[in-house]
């Protein structure tokens, strides 16, 4: 769409400069907004005010919607020919609706207050408002008063507002965050010549549910069994927020913790449980930017194994709606008990996986064997089928072959040497 005209011939620019001194106000007002919020599939209602001292001719008022998404920052590296550092420029741009409509059409406008409606609707899915120092997320509507072609002599005004979106926990389908969810890794100890194969240090951790709310407290469950020669000096528990910044060439990764806690230390062949570990998430405002392609937030819950560095992370959902049935949460579970074990411990998981594992790799063996033995029985009746019945194998085809050739030869008894 065009949006500029050009001056008539009897038009020049200190008409267009005298003309800016009648206009007393022009401004957009938002008519159905609380403190500048909307909710998703809300109308945007509102008026564009204009205000004249004389009537004037204008070219248009034009108004525009955006909402978008930007990502930008530098970094410092080194240059491949010299030694110098050079600025390295990394960006993103994501427009989820951008509209520019005339409310006002080229022509006279009398003196006086004009007020201009206009609406349109927020139509998901949207992204919440969001700025950092490498990302804002906006929503906004501008618009511009056209005097004549050059845009230094426009009226300009802009609104800002805010899109809000509460995280119901309770419609989220996939996955299910009212079920419990767990996660186990296992470090293999170094083998050296002299020592044999240890078993490994095994994390388990299990929260009894995905979701929560600001104000409520994760009781997370947690398992270790330290296997190695070496002291577990602690464990430590952290619920982060992680923001990832996709642009095309690079994607830049910033973690913040927002609560954490200390498990304390397991000595060199120990095995310990954390039946209730409490991480109360303070009552604040959390964003979960799922709506975007290049930019996201997620939180997740981590054990940390120090000095081992061994992690087990757990992905969780935090929404401004809780859960209906938060309080009727899953039994308390446990892999292993504070001394005798209850269940099944993590060395009897780690025997019965290998013996699971050995069991196939025997049955594939089998298998192998069988295939390669049904291969060889094809090829032998192949063989059969070419050549004749005495010729089965590769070694006497050869010799075969071989006699087949001296039979060949032609006598050489009639010339004389």
């Amino acid at each position: 769409m065009d949006l500029t005209y050009e001056l008539r011939d009897d038009e020049d620019d200190g008409d267009v400069l005298t003309s800016r001194k009648y206009v007393t106000e022009f401004e957009v007002e938002l008519t159905n907004a609380h403190n500048k919020t909307y909710l998703l599939n809300q109308l945007v209602e509102g008026v564009v005010r204009l205000n004249l001292k004389r009537p004037l001719e204008i070219r248009g008022i034009v108004v525009w919607f955006c909402g978008r998404t930007d990502i930008y920052w530098t970094e410092k590296r080194r240059g491949s020919a010299t030694k110098c550092f050079d600025t390295v420029q990394f960006d993103a741009h994501e427009d989820y609706f951008n509209i520019r409509n005339y409310i006002l059409e080229p022509g006279y406008v009398n003196a006086g207050e004009t007020r201009l409606p206009f609406k349109f609707q927020l139509t998901p899915p949207l992204p919440e408002n969001f700025e950092d120092n490498l990302c804002r997320i906006e929503y906004f509507v501008e618009a511009t008063l056209k005097l004549d072609y050059n845009p230094d002599n426009n009226f300009k005004t802009r609104e800002d507002f805010l899109v809000f979106d509460p995280y119901d926990l309770n419609k989220t389908v996939l996955p299910d965050v009212s079920f419990p969810v767990h996660a186990q890794k296992s470090l293999a100890p170094k083998r050296f010549c002299c020592c044999g194969l240890l078993p490994p240090m095994v994390a388990f951790l299990r929260l009894t549910r995905s979701g929560y709310s600001p104000g409520e407290t994760i009781h997370a469950q947690a398992d270790v069994e330290n296997n190695s020669p070496k002291r577990i000096q602690d464990v430590r528990f952290s619920l982060y927020e992680e923001r990832v910044y996709k642009t095309k060439y690079k994607t830049h990764v910033v973690r913040d913790d927002i609560v954490s806690a200390s498990g304390g230390s397991v000595g060199s062949g120990e095995t310990r449980h954390w039946p209730n570990v409490p991480l109360t998430i303070p009552k604040q405002q959390l964003f979960n930017v799922t709506n975007s392609n290049i930019f996201t937030i997620r939180h997740r819950l981590e054990m940390l194994l120090v000095p081992q560095d061994l992690k087990v992370v757990v992905e969780i959902v935090l929404g401004a709606i809780p859960l209906s049935n938060r309080d009727i949460q899953a039994p308390p579970h446990s892999r292993m008990g504070p001394g005798r074990p209850t269940g099944e411990t993590v060395a009897d998981f780690e025997k019965r996986r290998k013996s699971a594992t050995d069991t196939q790799t025997t049955t594939s063996q089998a298998s192998l064997r069988q295939h390669e033995n049904q291969t060889r029985q094809r090829r032998k009746d192949r063989n059969r089928r070419i050549y004749p019945d005495n010729i089965i194998d590769s070694r006497t085809y050869a010799d075969h072959v071989k006699n087949m050739r001296h039979e060949r030869l032609p006598p050489f008894d009639h010339i004389d040497g």
